[in-house]
């Protein structure tokens, strides 16, 4: 939908872009913009559930140690009260490290336009057989 040239998108879907595009950016203090006071992040490779504070720290090593990353093949599907998102997270680490492609989905939550919950699947497989 447009209105006077501007595209009109969901706070599901702006919320979406604007992460992947502080992702692709390596933007933490975006990133910390995006989440809500009360949000938290929770990992199917470790099964920990993280605060806002824990999980922006985790962020900001994670954009330390990348010298890429990134979403491929976005597919997201709004949901009541967030989105579902699957995409091919692209990461790659080291001077020479290659690009590591892995499947992910998220299961994110929203409240008052912010992410309120994360819920993130990786196939952890798949990492595992890309770094090797």
């Amino acid at each position: 939908m447009t209105q006077m040239g501007t595209t009109i998108h969901s706070p599901a879907r702006r919320v979406s872009a604007a992460m992947a595009e502080a992702i692709a950016t390596r933007d933490l203090a975006a990133m910390e913009r995006l989440l809500h006071p009360e949000a938290t992040v929770w990992h199917n490779t470790d099964g920990v559930t993280l605060a806002r504070a824990a999980a922006l720290e985790g962020i900001g090593q994670f954009f330390a140690a990348a010298r890429q990353c990134g979403y491929a093949d976005v597919r997201l599907a709004e949901t009541g009260d967030g989105f579902v998102e699957q995409h091919i997270a692209e990461m790659a680490f080291g001077q020479d490290g290659p690009l590591l492609r892995v499947p992910c989905c998220l299961v994110v939550t929203l409240r008052d336009g912010l992410i309120l919950s994360i819920e993130e699947y990786l196939d952890s497989g798949a990492f595992a057989a890309t770094a090797g």
